[in-house]
């Protein structure tokens, strides 16, 4: 993989674990900003979602170097991108997020655009280890 997409990948699996490790200390502040109402079974599921984004966000970070697993961690880090974005919109749509939501679903839809042109880019080469 060339380097400029290697820093991409970087790049999102490092602001994942940050916003993920925010939302997990500060869910009430997260909620506040994507138009959510904080209360105690709120705050509890922002907590965990935001300690799957570290998560996730690692095993990301960690796929970029790993050879043979990296495909695989590509993969499903990609889903995770597509499941999260779509929730949020869910949300959005639902009066659970304010507008300002879709800003946090637009941001993992991109990352899995970019997740995605990787797989295809690594396919087309011949790369299996992407």
């Amino acid at each position: 993989m060339s380097d400029d997409s290697n820093r991409l990948l970087r790049a999102i699996a490092a602001s994942t674990v940050v916003s993920g490790a925010v939302q997990a200390a500060f869910p009430v502040f997260i909620l506040r900003v994507v138009g959510a109402e904080p209360n105690p079974s709120t705050n509890h599921c922002f907590r965990i979602i935001g300690a799957f984004m570290v998560l996730f966000g690692g095993m990301l970070g960690e796929a970029i170097d790993n050879g043979a697993a990296r495909r695989t961690l590509l993969i499903w880090c990609a889903a995770q991108k597509a499941i999260a974005s779509a929730a949020v919109v869910l949300g959005v749509s639902r009066g659970i997020f304010g507008p300002r939501g879709l800003l946090v679903a637009g941001f993992d839809a991109a990352s899995l655009f970019v997740l995605m042109r990787e797989l295809q880019a690594s396919a087309e080469s011949g790369d299996d280890s992407a």
